[in-house]
């Protein structure tokens, strides 16, 4: 597989676990389902790790060394922000690592869990602008 289709690969996994988190918090109806959450917020993690090496690799790296300036400041911007989600979800997986936790407080899960959501979407609006808007996946592989 390509550096570029990979890149579409992950994306669209994660995203496809971002659509199951958010169906799991809207029909949660209790201590139950906390064990549901908990396993799908490890996987959501997990597809998010595999995103941020891959990215930082085939992404921002070759970008930062690039003579265009603006390519490197947009690509310097992306990764920092990329950063900072990455440590949102560190902290977040690490607050929420039980369905006991998840199960004690579930508004507070559920509040933290879509702001990170957003975190992570607008994450990747900021990769489209670097990558670009057409077929950003193509642009990588240039």
């Amino acid at each position: 597989m390509t550096d570029a289709n990979e890149m579409r690969v992950q994306e669209v996994r994660i995203r496809s676990e971002l659509a199951r988190l958010r169906r799991m918090l809207r029909s949660y109806s209790g201590a139950p389902d906390a064990l549901s959450l908990a396993v799908q917020m490890t996987r959501m993690v997990g597809a998010w790790r595999r995103i941020i090496v891959a990215r930082e690799r085939f992404v921002y790296q070759p970008r930062l060394a690039s003579p265009s300036e603006a390519d490197a400041l947009i690509a310097r911007t992306c990764q920092e922000r990329m950063m900072t989600t990455a440590r949102r979800v560190r902290n977040f997986a690490w607050n929420w690592s039980s369905s006991a936790l998840i199960a004690s407080d579930f508004d507070r899960f559920r509040y933290q869990a879509t702001a990170l959501m957003v975190a992570i979407e607008a994450h990747f609006d900021c990769d489209r602008s670097l990558l670009g808007v057409d077929d950003g996946a193509r642009r990588i592989a240039a």
